[in-house]
């Protein structure tokens, strides 16, 4: 799991910015992107989520990833979430081929 500066995507959204990435990445899973959440834990204004994905690209690649996300809330609404990922497999897959 990274967060360096060659990891191509971001890492820190805001409400609006998640879901403009989940909004966006219908486009890159046709049949859909399962998410399974594993386990949660909630304490103040903060969420711990550990999660995994499943889906196929476009291109037929299997994408199945391993997440843990951090969710912080304000006045009962999210305000922000950090995604923490296998950066790996996200760039080995969502990198288009050739």
């Amino acid at each position: 799991m990274a967060r360096g500066k060659s990891y191509p995507y971001p890492t820190d959204f805001t409400k609006a910015t998640y879901r403009q990435l989940v909004e966006e990445s219908a486009a890159l899973f046709p049949s859909g992107l399962r998410f399974t959440v594993l386990d949660a834990i909630a304490e103040g204004a903060k969420v711990a989520v550990e999660a995994e994905s499943h889906g196929y690209t476009r291109d037929g690649r299997l994408y199945a990833n391993v997440y843990h996300l951090l969710v912080e809330l304000e006045n009962g609404r999210i305000r922000r979430v950090r995604e923490y990922l296998d950066s790996g497999h996200a760039t080995e897959v969502l990198t288009p081929p050739g």
